[in-house]
Formats: C-alpha cells, structure tokens, sequence
C-alpha cells in the first residue's frame, strides 16, 4: 500500500505534485484503519492527512472465555458469562501527547455520512438496551478510561488508574473515591463519556445523558496511555457508539480544533498498528468487596462545560 512505502515528507511532495491522489489517499487510510465507517466525506484531505489516528473502533472480548458475545456489524455487546467485576478495553489507545497529533481526524456520523473532524476530544456513547437474561443484584455498566497496566478482573473506577461513570448509582468514581452525579440508569438511554485535551498529561473528563452534558469537567492527570474502557455486568444488551452512528451529543460544538497542542505524528513513521494496540492485562485477581464511598455529594446538571474541579 502507498502509506507503506513513503514517510509523511515524502507523501506532501508527492501530493504537490499530484494533488489529485491525496483524496483517494485518505480514503483509504481510513477504511483500513476504522473500518467501521462508510460513506466517508472529507472537507479538508490535507489537514486530515497531517492530523490521522487510528482510533478504537470495537471492545475486545476475547479475553472472557466466551463470557461476551459481540455483534460485529452493531458494535452490540451482552454478557452471557456470570456476574462480576470486569473491564473491556477499546482495541487502541487514544492519541497522546509528543507521540501523536492533537487535534486529531474523528470520523463522526452525520445523516448516514461520515465527516471528519478536527477535535481535540475524544468521546464515544453507550446505549442500554433491553434486558435479555434475568437481573442480579448490585448489577453494573461503567464507562470512561483506563491506563493499560490496570488489571482486567476489576471495576472500573475502583483502581487508581481508571476514571469511571457507574449506572447502578449514578456515581463517578476513581481511586476508590465517589461523587454522584446522576440517577442509576435505565433501559433506553444513552451515555457518553469524553476527554478533552487540556495540555501535556491533564484532561477534562465529562459525562452526557441523551445528548446534554451532566457535570463540569473533572481534571485527570496521568502521563500514561489512556484507553477507552467499560465495566460489562448488567442483564441488558448495550450498543457501543465509537462515532459510526449519529451522536446524542454534538460534538462539534464541544471541540476547538483552532487550539494546536501537538503536531507530531510517529504514525507515518513506524507502521506497525501494534503500537496503537493495547492489550488487557491480567494479573491475580483483585478480591473485590463493596467500597466506601467518600465525598458524597448533590450535584446539579446545570454545570458549565468550562469549569475543571479536582478529586
């Protein structure tokens, strides 16, 4: 394949010359690298170029003895394993600071068209279908983000290095710490869970519900890997939205691609998807026990998107 064979300075020469083949370019680099999208439209073929990511595009459930089932056209998950605390990772990690371009292309589904954008956020929504097997009790989803060293046999949010939104109570949590921020979840809605770029190893990490935006940004600080992950262990189907399909929320309102964080790009010049690819890690099983909560409190959803408040 043409990426292949050329480094990114070979590539802009060769479309100066040939600027034609620059569309057909980018086309392809994103049908091979996220494949879950079609009818791909793209405004800007340059900036998109010098901005490419292979982002996550499914969860990986091979690591669950067939616990999982996934529907691959859907991105539909359900467990049909037993009850318990577990974690799915995002097939890749997010772009990073000093390694990869930020703003970077996010592919997003507008009307059944794909467009690209330049967003200094990454987001995807989870959908909570209807229950297919009989409910359990103290049953959980959680969605948000994880370091790759964190062991795949705990709750999301539980550890120190996972930053997570749970439906059971509405409760985000990190580190064994908790603050409401909405009621449990039901059947039929939508969450999604984004992380703005601030600036090197700090992100503003936000929850929606049904489109709107439930709390201010909450600072995260890591200069690790981060990678979109779930907690699975609920009775209900749920439906993973990596952008193939339209959004609850806009997106596009969110972002500021005008802000230029990082330019590098090492995806033009090492190939090797592996490097984007983060495997779960398992370690001995961490007992897990009902953990207190600390700092409980009322928080309306009426916050500005703006404002940052630590834990």
């Amino acid at each position: 394949m043409l990426h292949n064979k050329h480094n990114l300075n070979t590539l802009l020469i060769m479309f100066q010359k040939n600027n034609y083949l620059i569309d057909a370019y980018i086309l392809e680099l994103f049908k091979e690298y996220i494949p879950i999208y079609e009818n791909i439209n793209i405004d800007k073929p340059l900036i998109s170029l010098l901005s490419f990511y292979p982002l996550p595009f499914e969860l990986q459930t091979d690591y669950f003895d067939n616990e999982i089932i996934k529907h691959k056209t859907k991105n539909k998950y359900r467990l049909l394993g037993s009850p318990g605390d577990r974690i799915l990772f995002a097939n890749r990690r997010i772009p990073m600071f000093g390694m990869d371009p930020i703003p970077f292309s996010f592919p997003i589904t507008e009307n059944n068209i794909t467009n690209v954008i330049h967003s200094n956020t990454y987001y995807f929504e989870v959908t909570i279908g209807t229950k297919f097997r009989k409910p359990w009790l103290n049953e959980c989803l959680a969605i948000g983000y994880g370091c790759p060293s964190v062991d795949y046999n705990n709750q999301l949010g539980w550890c120190s290095k996972t930053w997570g939104f749970h439906s059971d109570d509405g409760i985000y949590s990190h580190n064994n710490k908790g603050i409401i921020f909405t009621e449990p979840w039901k059947e039929g809605e939508t969450y999604g869970v984004g992380l703005k770029y601030l600036s090197r190893s700090n992100y503003g990490l936000f929850l929606t519900k049904n489109g709107s935006i439930v709390n201010n940004e909450i600072l995260i600080q890591t200069a690790d890997y981060l990678i979109p992950m779930i907690s699975l262990d609920i009775s209900s189907d749920i439906e993973v939205n990596f952008g193939q399909n339209n959004f609850f929320f806009n997106l596009r309102e969110y972002t500021n691609d005008n802000k230029i964080l990082s330019c590098k790009n090492i995806f033009f010049n090492n190939y090797s998807i592996e490097n984007y690819n983060i495997k779960p890690n398992k370690s001995k099983k961490i007992s897990t026990t009902i953990i207190p909560m600390f700092g409980f409190m009322d928080i309306p959803n009426n916050f500005g998107q703006n404002n940052i408040f630590h834990m």
